[in-house]
């Protein structure tokens, strides 16, 4: 076990993704929560400000105010999903760090479609090969026979790295290279 690895310092695990831990995924969750915020706030300006000066509601007003608290209302939803999702995350890391063991592990890049492109950044799958209790083992970043391609996996293929393992329940934690230097494991 791992006596002063933390959550803050795993960046991905290999079946389930990125870690959402940190100042900038607190910040981004904020910025998202302001933003439904807003939305709300205008339409609450609407409601009031509009039969002070108009006198009566239109029914172009209506559609907008509708419209308008829907968009908030959209982005608070799909805000708090994602938030949700994230936290979960996090639970698993905590539960695959109670058991986790520090080794050198070797990693590729998978060829399937020659890494998928997305709009704004190449994501990248990973294959992570180490040793644990003299038996070589291999795990690919898949999920229930589904190959996960994500952008946090490329700054780790094709090299040679130090992951958290946590051999109960068989995942591979990617430690963050600040955390490496930070905990002195090289």
């Amino acid at each position: 076990m791992i006596d002063n690895l933390q959550v803050e310092d795993i960046d991905a695990l290999i079946k389930h993704g990125q870690v959402c831990t940190g100042k900038f995924w607190r910040n981004v969750f904020i910025g998202f929560y302001i933003a439904a915020s807003l939305f709300f706030v205008v339409v609450i300006g609407f409601l009031i400000g509009v039969p002070l000066t108009l006198g009566e509601f239109t029914s172009d007003l209506i559609i907008t105010i509708i419209c308008l608290s829907g968009g908030g209302l959209f982005v608070f939803l799909v805000t708090t999903l994602v938030l949700l999702h994230c936290r979960s995350i996090v639970k698993k890391a905590e539960l695959f760090l109670k058991d986790a063991v520090l080794l050198e592990a070797d990693t590729k890049s998978l060829k399937n479609y020659f890494n998928r492109r997305n709009v704004l950044h190449n994501n990248s799958a990973i294959e992570v090969s180490f040793i644990y209790n003299d038996v070589k083992l291999c795990r690919r970043s898949e999920y229930k026979g589904a190959t996960i391609y994500l952008s946090v996996f490329n700054k780790y293929v094709d090299k040679s790295i130090h992951i958290a393992y946590s051999p109960a329940y068989d995942e591979v934690m990617f430690i963050k290279p600040e955390s490496i230097k930070k905990l002195k494991i090289e």
